[in-house]
């Protein structure tokens, strides 16, 4: 199985450093922009706006080459490319120019949000508000028949303390209310469960790898000038203290109203034994375990912006702007 890595070379932090530093810095924009949000992936970064990558970041020869989607602004199929922060004019034709990615950074935030839906912006709600994420689309390679699979993608993992004081890395999948996944058909068992049992397996598997490879994205983000000190102080403690990574992925739901909320919002439905059961009873029994109770695994809120993932007692959700 291909394993799963994270971090960056040192020249590279180095590089954006400097670019930091500068006053007319494009990579400052980016950092301090509390919209977006900053993944370390195995020497390159991405950078997710509502769920959409707007820029893959990554070092060749020194310099900083930035790749954005042109979906994102005019359609089409292809990246713009940019060099230390400027897109060349000649990947334009007949279109707008932009000139760099700190100057029209707003542009292309603008033009992303047509491809972000209701679970991606969900799931930016809740990372924006919880500090203590540290990855989003996090892609967990599996094999198939000896050979390279394609990887299963979990929405997201942020570190919390268990009853016990010690830190655990811990994996969120997102849904939103209406999501068919989340509905039992024919008496069954939700799709969702299947999908959990799966991101279940690949984080047994690459457990190791996993703690290595977050551990390593903790030092990067510490050196990395311009992270906000509230991750910064979250991730020094994780470092510090150390963790462990959790196997069990949780389930997070949200976009559903009053009326829906009864019993966590699902009107009751029949299993194969014909007893009523809510939908939400259904998510429980199926995310059981010995060590961890399924309730205990599933969280939700009609409005994604107020899911809380608590890191500690008092955690706070960052304010809404």
């Amino acid at each position: 199985m291909t394993e799963f890595k994270k971090g960056l070379k040192e020249d590279f932090i180095e590089a954006l450093n400097r670019e930091y530093g500068k006053d007319d810095s494009w990579w400052k924009q980016i950092v301090n922009d509390e919209d977006l949000f900053i993944a370390i992936r195995d020497n390159y970064l991405d950078v997710y706006y509502q769920g959409n990558q707007v820029m893959k970041l990554s070092q060749e020869k020194g310099k900083l080459i930035g790749e954005t989607h042109h979906r994102y602004l005019f359609g089409g199929n292809r990246y713009l490319r940019s060099h230390n922060g400027v897109i060349g004019s000649d990947q334009f034709d007949n279109v707008e120019r932009l000139s760099s990615f700190g100057t029209d950074l707003q542009k292309i935030k603008n033009a992303s949000r047509a491809y972000a839906g209701d679970e991606r912006k969900g799931v930016h709600s809740i990372i924006r508000r919880n500090y203590n994420t540290i990855d989003v689309e996090v892609a967990l390679p599996q094999k198939r028949n000896g050979q390279k699979g394609t990887a299963k993608r979990i929405d997201f993992a942020a570190f919390q303390e268990t009853d016990g004081g010690s830190l655990e890395l811990r994996f969120f999948e997102a849904k939103y209310f209406s999501n068919p996944e989340l509905r039992a058909k024919n008496g069954g068992r939700p799709d969702v469960l299947k999908q959990i049992e799966t991101y279940e397996r690949l984080l047994k598997d690459q457990k190791g790898a996993l703690k290595e490879a977050y551990a390593d994205a903790i030092d990067d983000l510490l050196e990395l000038e311009g992270i906000a000190d509230d991750r910064k102080k979250t991730l020094k403690q994780c470092k510090d203290q150390g963790f462990e990574v959790c196997i069990l992925p949780r389930l997070v739901i949200f976009g559903f109203d009053d009326s829906q909320k009864r019993a966590f919002g699902f009107p009751a439905v029949k299993n194969g034994d014909g007893e009523q059961k809510s939908r939400h009873q259904i998510l429980v029994d199926g995310l059981e375990r010995p060590e961890m109770k399924g309730k205990d695994r599933i969280e939700g809120k009609g409005k994604p912006e107020n899911i809380v993932i608590p890191f500690q007692n008092g955690h706070q959700l960052r304010p809404s702007r």
